[in-house]
């Protein structure tokens, strides 16, 4: 009878080793920036992502990177909002909107500067451009 509830026994825990194991997320983010946000997951496969952000002349600047990792090219928008050291939102008009092309194994770079010396912190947005 012990060796029955024994072997009952590691039956289960092996079982539950193997679903616990099966549970890892299935999407692992490339995205390294944290102020670019990816409205769709298959960009966050797709897509790996560096920022660098720096004052000039008191302008915020902020530079990112976008390596397109798929073997076939990425249509993507790009839509960025500045905010003040209040975190209010600076009104840009379309200023900040930019639709971009991104080739297989590319890497495209791009340069952001706020929209005026007021602004201290910005959030961008990626959307995938479906035909």
């Amino acid at each position: 009878m012990k060796k029955y509830i024994l072997g009952l026994s590691m039956l289960c825990f092996c079982a539950c080793a193997n679903t616990q194991s099966t549970n890892k997320p299935v999407v692992q983010a490339l995205n390294q920036c944290q102020n670019v946000i990816y409205t769709d997951v298959s960009l966050n496969k797709n897509l790996a992502c560096t920022e660098d952000v720096y004052y000039k002349n008191e302008t915020l600047l902020a530079n990112i990177n976008f390596t397109n990792l798929k073997s076939s090219e990425q249509k993507i928008k790009i839509s960025i909002d500045w905010f003040d050291k209040n975190l209010h939102h600076i009104n840009t008009g379309n200023l900040g909107k930019k639709e971009v092309t991104i080739f297989p194994n590319d890497i495209v770079y791009l340069q952001f500067p706020a929209p005026s010396s007021q602004a201290r912190a910005y959030k961008i947005q990626v959307y995938k451009i479906t035909k």
